[in-house]
């Protein structure tokens, strides 16, 4: 059987993940990045926050509204907004809303990037 040129996973409606958070690593054989959703219900935190020795992480906020808390300071979220956080800085979620705080959170390597889509995308 030939190899597709792709992987996909289907994730469903995010009401319905059936869990609060869904790693997409293996579930896509992902080798450069690490990806999650998240989805937290209301008035859910985590007890401590965590920090990476490698990976910033960028949170985007697909539904509802919350805080990331980034070194102890408070930044308000809602659908729409993107956070990056550096490797070192303490980061934890908080859903203070009445409604599910979905998050898309993707990890990679900290000043890994060496090329993008206008530097490695070429046309066919």
């Amino acid at each position: 059987m030939e190899a597709k040129p792709y992987s996909i996973f289907e994730i469903g409606p995010f009401g319905e993940l059936g869990c609060d958070k869904l790693f997409l690593k293996d579930k896509l054989g992902l080798t450069s990045m690490e990806i999650s959703v998240n989805r937290w219900p209301p008035g859910t935190a985590p007890e401590r926050s965590h920090r990476h020795y490698n990976n910033e992480e960028i949170y985007i906020i697909l539904q509802g509204e919350g805080e990331i808390i980034v070194e102890d300071q408070a930044i308000p979220v809602k659908e729409g907004s993107v956070v990056r956080i550096p490797p070192n800085s303490a980061r934890r979620h908080r859903n203070n809303s009445n409604g599910d705080l979905v998050a898309l959170v993707l990890q990679a390597h900290e000043n890994s990037l060496v090329t993008w889509t206008m530097t490695d995308g070429y046309f066919v």
